[in-house]
């Protein structure tokens, strides 16, 4: 299973994250570092 920044740099149109946000101690705060981690992702991928 690859991480949704692999995908995001694989060329990934789309992406589907549950687990990581639903079954985390604080959804809002895991949202918003997966959301952070693929901005910083789009800015490094041509």
């Amino acid at each position: 299973m690859a991480t949704p920044e692999d995908a995001l740099a694989a060329g990934a149109d789309l992406l589907v994250i549950g687990r990581p946000i639903t079954g985390a101690p604080d959804p809002g705060a895991a949202a918003a570092g997966i959301a952070a981690a693929l901005r910083r992702t789009a800015a490094e991928t041509p």
